[in-house]
Formats: structure tokens, sequence, C-alpha cells
């Protein structure tokens, strides 16, 4: 077997589900609560109200909590005008459905038009929370949407948060400025507002965190962390929102991933082609995370040198073999012998097996040599079961 496992220090391993406040002080909810039958009439009885629509049950609707409750009693000074409501979404169904709420929370500005509001799509954090505010107040100061990280503690907790989708490292940019005076800073805000939620993006001006991290001694550094692929990735581009954003988008796809049942369909989102690897989880062992490091450095990297692939065109997700051998039968692979992998091209929708049997001594040649055969119109296609049930 060809690759070695590294060992990663890790300063802390943060909970699967985060806390989109990084502040701990707690704050009472100081809006008002809303039902199908005080909707209406409150809405268009004020002229600014911000709603949200959330569940119960909703776990993202918990974390969210501190937020909401921490700007719901500043604006009682800093937005007089505005109102805070929120609704239950499960006793309130009527109201749910008439504006098509698919998920909690959402949040949604009316302007006493109840008929058309302007749904919130940023970050769920303070900062962007209260940008999101202000840019319907039209107010000529907006500030920043992204989330301001004060000290090292705050750093870390931001970086390394782990999602609940795998437990790797969730794509995310860190800019750091020793003033806000300076047009690489404003071209930093402009690209955060465009890309909204699509990635996790904070900034700091706090140069001793900079160091820390022993980033570029400079006037504006921007950072991404992530796992696998190359750890981080320092923005050396023009100081555009534009390339920004494109930079943004090309380093935070993930390249390497990891699925279970419950996470393998957030992988069919994406473009290009995908490879869906199966290894017996015993023989990697515990060492996931190093395991996908070496499918990055002996297989993602060199396709990407080679120019075979461009980034964010390609990805290969791994799964456990033996327990999901029946993903393999349902693709229309022949054999459930391990490692085993197919390829979908997500343009056609069609599935294609490999010409050899691989190994788990030669899986970084047996990957490299499937893809480029892919590009070379050489790979079989596999006839899919029509009662295919996953996959």
């Amino acid at each position: 077997m060809h690759f070695l496992f590294a060992l990663l220090i890790i300063v802390s391993v943060f909970a699967s589900e985060e806390d989109y406040s990084l502040e701990k002080k707690h704050y009472k909810y100081c809006g008002v609560e809303l039902s199908y039958a005080s909707f209406k009439e409150y809405i268009e009885s004020h002229e600014q109200v911000i709603v949200e629509f959330y569940s119960d049950t909703c776990p993202a609707c918990k974390r969210m909590e501190p937020v909401w409750n921490r700007i719901s009693c500043e604006a009682k000074t800093e937005f007089p005008e505005l109102r805070f409501a929120k609704i239950e979404g499960n006793h309130n169904l009527d109201i749910v459905n008439a504006y098509s709420i698919t998920h909690t929370p959402t949040i949604a500005f009316f302007k006493k038009d109840i008929r058309t509001p302007t749904r919130y799509d940023g970050g769920k954090y303070y900062e962007a929370l209260k940008y999101f505010i202000r840019d319907m107040r039209e107010e000529k100061d907006r500030g920043s949407p992204a989330m301001l990280l004060k000290d090292i503690d705050q750093a870390w907790m931001f970086t390394f948060w782990r999602g609940a989708t795998d437990q790797s490292i969730l794509p995310n940019i860190s800019g750091y400025f020793e003033t806000k005076d300076c047009d690489e800073y404003r071209e930093f805000v402009k690209a955060a507002v465009s890309m909204g939620d699509s990635i996790r993006i904070a900034e700091c001006f706090n140069m001793t965190v900079r160091d820390a991290y022993e980033l570029p001694k400079q006037r504006a550094t921007l950072v991404m962390f992530r796992d696998f692929d190359e750890k981080e990735s320092i923005y050396d581009q023009e100081w555009t929102a534009e390339s920004i954003i494109a930079w943004a988008q090309t380093y935070s796809q993930k390249t390497i991933g990891r699925a279970e049942a419950d996470t393998i369909k957030n992988y069919f989102k994406g473009s290009g082609v995908m490879v869906q690897l199966f290894v017996n989880e015993t023989y990697v062992g515990l060492e996931w995370m190093a395991f996908q490091d070496y499918l990055w450095e002996q297989v993602a990297q060199p396709l990407i040198e080679n120019k075979v692939y461009k980034r964010n065109t390609f990805s290969i997700v791994v799964s456990d073999g033996v327990k999901y051998a029946h993903w393999m039968k349902n693709a229309g692979l022949k054999s459930v012998d391990l490692p085993a992998f197919f390829l979908i091209d997500f343009s056609s929708g069609l599935k294609y097996g490999s010409r050899i049997t691989p190994t788990m001594e030669t899986l970084d040649h047996d990957l490299y040599q499937f893809l480029d055969e892919f590009t070379l119109g050489l790979l079989p296609p596999l006839r899919v079961d029509e009662d295919e049930a996953e996959l």
C-alpha cells in the first residue's frame, strides 16, 4: 500500500453542530411571537418587520437563537422603527405554505407589503444578519457581512469547526487587514456580500492572530482553510471582488470527500464527474482523514498538475464497501470485491466502470488511470438495473 498516514495535530475538535454566535453572553428575545391570527395585521401595521420562520424541533434554529435574540434587543435603540417577530412553522402551516417555506430557520424582511418580503440568504451569524438589516433599511454605512474575529480563540473556533456532514473542516475564508481604509478591504466586502451563504467568511483586524497563523505580514491577506487538499490557500491574485469570488468558488470545491447513507446525496449536487470509491473500512482502520489526504496527494493533485482535469471539475468520494455493497450492485458493477469504483458523468447522467481490477497496493495508479481513460473515451458504460434504488 503506497499511502502513509499523516499525524494531524488539531488544537481542538469542535462539536458537529456549530454555534453560530461566538459571543457567549445570553440575550432574551426582545420581539413578538406571531400566529396565523395575528400575522397579517402585525405586518401591515408596521413599516418594517423582520420575521423568523422557525421550528421547535429545528437544531439550526436553536443555534441561530443567540444571534437572533441579541440583534432583536439591540434593534430597540439601533433600529427603532424595525420590529422583530417570529412564527413557529409546525403550528402555522397556512402561513408557511403561503410563502413556500421549505426549511427553517428562514428569515424574511417585510416593508408593510405582506405579499413580497425579501428573504435573507446570508451567513447565519451576527455580522451577516446585521448587514442584511442595514441593507434592507438602505442605510449608507452597511458595514460588512463577514464574521468579526476578535482574538485567537475565536479564530480557531471559526477556522477549524468541523461540519456535521462528514466531520471535515468546512471550507472557510478569513481576511486579515491592518486597516479598513484600503481598496483591498473594500473589494473583500463586495465579494463577501455577493457570496452570501455559499462559503463561511470572516474578517480580523488583530494582527497578533494573523502572526499566530504565520501568514504574510502585509496590509491585507486572505486565506482559505479546508481539509484534505492543500490545507490552506493564500490569495495571491488581483484585489477585485470578481477575482476573489472566482478564487473562492474554485478552491472551496471539495475534491475529496467521504459519504455515508445520510450524506451521499450531497455529492450529487455538483457538476463535472464524480468517482465513487469503495474500500474496506477495516483495511483503512480509523485513519479516514489520512486516507483522504493520500487520495489528494497521490491522485487528485497529479491530475490537476498534469492538466488532465481542472480543479472543481471532478471529485473522489469514499464509502465503506462492506456496509454499502448494495450501492455497487445498484450502480451496475458485476463484482463487490474491494476496492472498487465507478464514475458518474453529471452532464449525461451515465455511469462508467473500470477496465482493470484495482488493488489497494496500486490504488493511486489505478484511480489516476481510470480518470485519465474517461477523458479519452475508453471507459465502458455501466448497465444499471431499472429498479435501482440508490446512487
